[in-house]
């Protein structure tokens, strides 16, 4: 009753669609956010796609696999930002 999204879809339309009692996974984008960008505008993703989501069910994760390449650095900052975002 998990369904995986790539970063491709929009949250609030899978929401819709799949409904209250389904847990929505991901979905930032693997390569062109976490793989490449800088630390803060990771966490600045991640706190808003976190936000976004909070009250529903739902799994933050990469909108499909974390390539080998993701510097560990970066999935350190998606967990900071997201820890951050449940004290809210």
């Amino acid at each position: 009753d998990i369904v995986d999204l790539d970063w491709m879809v929009d949250m609030d339309q899978a929401h819709r669609v799949l409904g209250e009692r389904v847990i929505r996974c991901g979905n930032l984008d693997p390569v062109g956010l976490i793989e490449q960008k800088d630390e803060g505008e990771i966490r600045q993703k991640t706190a808003q796609l976190c936000d976004k989501e909070q009250g529903r069910r739902f799994i933050l994760s990469g909108g499909c696999e974390i390539t080998v390449s993701t510097p560990p650095a970066h999935l350190w900052a998606m967990r900071e930002a997201s820890l951050s975002a449940r004290r809210v």
